[in-house]
């Protein structure tokens, strides 16, 4: 149960910080765990960390085990000049408020020659498997999906290793993943049954792209929800999106549009019927 955010372009990260904190106190956004006992009712306050690029393009990773709203150290995030740079603020469910089970995750793969960085918000509530080169820091579910998708990688190409390794999973419980390269970011929505509380959404301007749990208020940017089941591949060069649909749900829609179309149809087919019939239906 987490807030989290990717930021890509020319962007200042004050606003964005001033956004996350607004997250992380839990006054941003009604959703469905907080409607009940309303906004402050389910802060963010078990950790936090940020990964970004630094001014030769490699990995920076910053982990804090205090709440983000009350930890001075974030001061010197908000000095950081960088073109790249992710976000997560942690609410555990389970495993301890510790260093190593703080997000983002880390891989470096030396064949590849590629750093991996992911961040996870929700849980999975079910057998988690992956290589065992990868050795566990931790103890989140998180760390073992990082690794499970890692493992999935090996044979298939990032979107479809994302899609692949989270159609394993069937309980509708809720996880967002953001799985970040130099070049390009996977954002990934699985179907759940919060979906105001798990909406993402894309906000756009000429210098900029961010992807963030929550909308932020921001000037200049327009935003657009992630859908359920949906896959953004964000390009870090030329800061441009594209959507893979979960295949079920193109299956819905398409389904839903016949129904749509049939029903229309037989609508039109009475009608002609009882013109000619001078007024009167005979329908089976």
């Amino acid at each position: 149960m987490c807030r989290m955010l990717i930021a890509s372009g020319n962007f200042d990260l004050n606003p964005i910080l001033d956004g996350a904190l607004l997250m992380a106190k839990d006054q941003n956004t009604v959703h469905e765990l907080n409607k009940e006992k309303g906004l402050g009712s389910w802060i963010h306050d078990s950790g936090w960390g940020a990964a970004y690029l630094n001014k030769d393009k490699e990995w920076v990773l910053k982990k804090s085990i205090k709440p983000i709203y009350d930890d001075p150290s974030l001061n010197e995030i908000r000095k950081i000049k960088t073109n790249l740079f992710i976000l997560h603020i942690r609410k555990k469910i389970g495993s301890e408020i510790s260093h190593d089970n703080t997000h983002p995750f880390r891989s470096d793969d030396e064949q590849k020659k590629e750093t991996f960085i992911f961040c996870h918000n929700g849980f999975i509530d079910e057998k988690i498997t992956f290589d065992p080169k990868y050795e566990l820091k931790g103890e989140t579910d998180s760390e073992k999906l990082f690794y499970s998708i890692l493992t999935d990688l090996k044979k298939n190409k990032l979107e479809k290793a994302v899609r692949k390794n989270l159609n394993h999973y069937r309980k509708e419980v809720g996880s967002n993943i953001i799985l970040s390269i130099k070049e390009k970011a996977v954002i990934a929505i699985k179907e759940n049954k919060f979906p105001k509380y798990y909406q993402m959404e894309i906000g756009k301007n000429k210098e900029m792209i961010l992807v963030s749990s929550e909308h932020l208020t921001i000037p200049g940017l327009f935003w657009e929800p992630i859908e359920q089941g949906d896959i953004v591949t964000l390009d870090h060069d030329s800061l441009t999106t594209s959507i893979s649909k979960e295949k079920n749900n193109l299956k819905k829609r398409v389904s839903f549009f016949k129904r749509i179309q049939l029903s229309k149809l037989k609508k039109t087919s009475n009608e002609y019927i009882e013109m000619k019939n001078g007024g009167t239906t005979n329908a089976n």
